[in-house]
């Protein structure tokens, strides 16, 4: 997993650690996708608008960014890379 947000992290203990901290830092998120845009054989592109309000936050602000996904042979997430700034 990589992103300019949260930097890079290997594994799935890695992973789930870092989810948990960035989910735990809000109190209201949402996210709009854009169509999913195929790059390659095997992955996928997409931009997004995320909405969000950090906790104890009295504003939301709202977060542009772009994500890609890459798959295995067998269809299960190899990689994801997200660009988008802190928000």
């Amino acid at each position: 997993y990589g992103s300019t947000n949260v930097g890079g992290h290997r594994g799935r203990a890695a992973i789930t650690r870092m989810m948990t901290e960035f989910f735990g830092r809000y109190e209201e998120l949402a996210w709009e996708t854009g169509p999913l845009i195929p790059v390659g054989d095997r992955s996928v592109a997409f931009d997004f608008t995320r909405r969000c309000r950090e906790r104890g936050a009295d504003a939301s602000i709202e977060v542009r960014g772009h994500e890609r996904l890459d798959f295995t042979d067998e269809g299960l997430i190899r990689h994801v890379e997200v660009e988008a700034p802190r928000g």
